[in-house]
């Protein structure tokens, strides 16, 4: 359902098994209990991992998560061979936790809520975030527990579970029908604002109390949600949610970013089956580059390194190449990812122009140390790209055990010292 049945799931049950590893540390967790298995378990038959911890453990405090994951996939050397899996510990069976923790195994991280009251107006600069506070969104869900409501728009974009670009639009200034995100169909489902010179973008969805959205909030349905989506932050890919007075934005009312674009959202009706909005702002046509991973081929022995990407140009409400893009690959020595003044740069590639809506493969290499952990940044920009902070890539190898050698990379997240937790 929340897929719209591109994604599905099929598995084994192992175990149980006894171990001396408590859960206070999920990483040595992990690498114990697949150390155990591994002469019971053929590791090439599966590439998701999820591993289920007695649920007293939490109840006496004894470990003080619900759940942990690693983010995305990761590379495991087993007695079978090298495998690519995703990782995850589990201390509840609820599908509020298990679906959560899938949540960052898929890449995804925290739904999170921009609280503004205190100011009575949107200037995302100076309000709260609170983290886990999307209660409509599995990936936040504080207030709606145990209900698993759907990934908001802005996660199943990054998921690709939007299967047509009718279902997905960028708008600058237009009307525009969205249909209910739980439903499957062609109809547009999700509308991204870009906002120039800033480093965050709008989304606008529309929900009923169908399927796993049922009985959630009666004014959840009223109306259109509402997230902004920061595309570079300490903690990048977060989606925060700001409720315009209650919950959502209902026909009648005009959201006001405030902003040097004026970006002005209308709600002109929600009848069930879509609703109608009109976007104004004074955006002028612009390049949107976009870059997405391709693969991170890593070379045990040698500690090669290959990363792949495709950068394409969505350019938005006109014709408009991109010019000038440069592609730089960093390092960062270890434990100062984010320091920018440590960075060093390893590979640049340039190229003149991008026509729109058409994409390009760029591929950088780099080598390793003995044991070596490496934290990486790719930084991609034009002249005429209306991001303020380029695009972004990060990711990181780490060798962290001498018998599991795990390798955490992905678009969504990145954290250096430890998995998702909660």
């Amino acid at each position: 359902e929340n897929s719209y049945n591109k994604m599905y799931f099929t598995g084994d049950v192992i175990g149980p098994y006894q171990t001396t590893e408590d859960c206070s540390s999920y990483f040595e967790a992990m690498r114990e209990t697949i150390k155990q298995v591994d002469k019971d378990v053929n590791f090439q038959n599966y590439d998701r991992i999820i591993i289920f911890y007695p649920f007293y453990l939490r109840q006496n405090e004894i470990c003080n998560y619900d759940g942990a994951s690693l983010s995305g996939k990761s590379e495991l050397i087993t007695e079978d061979g090298t495998i690519k899996a995703s990782v995850s510990l589990d201390l509840r069976s609820s599908l509020w936790v298990v679906g959560h923790e899938l949540g960052h195994d898929l890449g995804l991280s925290h739904a999170n809520r921009l609280d503004c009251n205190n100011y009575g107006y949107f200037d995302l600069d100076k309000c709260d975030i609170k983290d886990y506070g999307d209660p409509f969104d599995i990936m936040g869900n504080v207030g709606t527990r145990p209900l698993t409501p759907h990934l908001n728009a802005y996660n199943k974009e990054k998921l690709g579970w939007f299967k047509k670009e009718e279902e997905h639009t960028t708008a600058i200034n237009g009307e525009y029908d969205i249909e209910p995100i739980e439903v499957s169909g062609y109809g547009i489902k999700s509308i991204k604002i870009p906002v120039p010179a800033k480093f965050y973008d709008y989304y606008l969805e529309y929900r009923q109390p169908i399927g796993f959205d049922k009985s959630i909030n009666n004014n959840l349905y009223n109306g259109v949600l509402f997230h902004v989506a920061p595309y570079y932050l300490d903690n990048p890919y977060y989606t925060l949610l700001y409720y315009p007075k209650e919950i959502v934005i209902k026909p009648g009312e005009v959201f006001n970013d405030n902003s040097e674009n004026d970006i002005k959202i209308e709600v002109l009706g929600a009848y069930g089956s879509s609703a109608k909005v009109r976007v104004e702002s004074n955006i002028q046509p612009f390049a949107d580059l976009e870059a997405k991973f391709l693969d991170v081929n890593s070379k045990i022995i040698n500690k090669q390194t290959t990363i792949r990407f495709i950068l394409k140009n969505n350019g938005v409400g006109g014709d408009v190449n991109a010019l000038n893009i440069k592609a730089r690959l960093y390092k960062f020595p270890k434990d100062n990812f984010g320091e920018q003044s440590q960075k060093n740069l390893i590979a640049e590639e340039k190229i003149n122009e991008l026509k729109n809506n058409d994409s390009i493969i760029i591929s950088f290499t780099d080598n390793l140390n003995e044991k070596e952990v490496a934290s990486y940044l790719i930084d991609v920009n034009s002249d005429n790209d209306y991001k303020t902070n380029n695009n972004k890539l990060f990711f990181n190898i780490n060798q962290l055990y001498e018998d599991v050698y795990l390798k955490d990379f992905g678009v969504f997240e990145y954290n250096p010292k430890e998995p998702s937790v909660g």
